[in-house]
Formats: structure tokens, sequence, C-alpha cells
């Protein structure tokens, strides 16, 4: 009996841990832990918590914005596409979480899946900057 309600407790206590938007007290947050602050919530300024979807585990869009996080992007989100955990891409641009990437091509622009690698039909990309792509996984 003891060993369940200790499994329970450790259960509990790593899913309060856990990073990603939270509704609170009416708005959008983000959630994350920090082994210094412990689980805390930092503001999403601008945020319109009605209209908010969140898109992946670290985007989420709102009728006016794209957010990474606690970061809002200039992306379009009328066309915008999260293509995984930290790329997405609209009609003009693609994005490592917020930062624009130039000279990519969108037609093939995808995030390998489980990485931080993206690539389009002739880059590779690492945390946003173009890498050799011998070492790069993926096809």
């Amino acid at each position: 009996m003891i060993s369940r309600i200790v499994l329970l407790a450790v259960t509990v206590a790593l899913g309060a841990c856990s990073t990603g938007f939270v509704r609170k007290n009416g708005t959008i947050v983000w959630q994350e832990f920090d082994e210094g602050l412990g689980l805390h919530y930092v503001a999403i300024y601008g945020v319109d918590a009605s209209t908010f979807v969140k898109l992946t585990d670290n985007f989420g869009k709102d009728r006016s914005h794209i957010y990474f996080q606690d970061f809002q992007s200039d992306a379009d989100p009328a066309t915008f596409q999260a293509l995984g955990n930290y790329y997405g891409k609209d009609s003009k641009h693609a994005y490592f979480e917020v930062i624009p990437l130039t000279n990519v091509d969108l037609a093939s622009f995808r995030e390998v899946k489980g990485t931080s690698y993206a690539r389009d039909k002739t880059k590779c990309i690492l945390r946003g900057y173009e890498v050799d792509c011998a070492g790069a996984p993926g096809p």
C-alpha cells in the first residue's frame, strides 16, 4: 500500500513539472520547470486567450500572432504551419523558433522528427544555422 502511495505522489509531482502552454487566471502562460526556481509561469504578452490554440508542444497561435513558448513571432498566423517542436513556416518564411530563416525552399522545407534539424531539397539546418548535410539525419 505504501509503495502505491509513493508511486502516486511521484507521478503527480512529475506531471506537475511539465512545460507547456497553460490557461491561468483567464490568460495563457508558459509553464516551465527550472531547478533553481521550481515550477513557475511566464507571462505571454499580447496573447488573446479566447482564440489561442496549441499547435505543438512549443508552438501556439491566436488570431493575430504565432508563439514559440513565451516568445511572439512575426509569422503570419493565417498561413503558419508548425512542422514540429522547433521549426515552422508561413507563406513567406521558414522559422527556427521565432527566428526567420533565409534562402530556404519553402515547398520542401521540413523538420526532421525527433531532432533539432530541418531540411529542404538542398540544405540542412541545425538550430537555425546551415550545416553540412553529410552528418545530418533524415533523407
